[in-house]
């Protein structure tokens, strides 16, 4: 990951992460969201009362590197549209996911539901990417 800065953080937070620490307050109860700059990069950490979720940004990247909260799939979904939305207008073409037992929930929906949209890099850790605007026609023709 680059560490060009594509961010304004005040922005942001009122386009993109205050929407999913919105729907994550209804899903799961109060949320709170914590962004810190370091070395580059933007983290941005939701605290739930059933885990975090944390985000690393760039310029050129997003990835989800902490999903700790058990969700439906339907809400999984929602969150995972939302920031491919935003990736999409931003002309970023995958999300990234670090496949462990930290992100085991959104790892087994990706498996379980996206299987066909994702491409994996391994190594030292297994990474996913999600091809972000095919996972947004996918959920398109879902809804109609």
């Amino acid at each position: 990951m680059g560490n060009e800065k594509f961010y304004e953080k005040d922005a942001l937070l009122k386009v993109l992460f205050m929407p999913i620490r919105d729907r994550l307050s209804i899903c799961v109860g109060s949320t709170m969201v914590e962004v810190k700059e370091k070395e580059g990069f933007l983290f941005v950490i939701f605290l739930t009362p059933g885990g975090k979720i944390e985000l690393k940004c760039t310029a050129k990247r997003m990835a989800v590197t902490l999903w700790e909260v058990e969700l439906l799939d339907q809400e999984i979904q929602e969150i995972l549209l939302r920031i491919s939305f935003f990736l999409r207008r931003n002309e970023i073409q995958v999300l990234t996911i670090r496949k462990s037992a930290e992100t085991n929930h959104l790892s087994e929906y990706l498996e379980n539901n996206c299987k066909a949209l994702l491409l994996a890099s391994y190594g030292k850790e297994i990474w996913y990417e999600l091809r972000v605007m095919e996972f947004i026609f996918k959920a398109q023709q879902q809804k109609f």
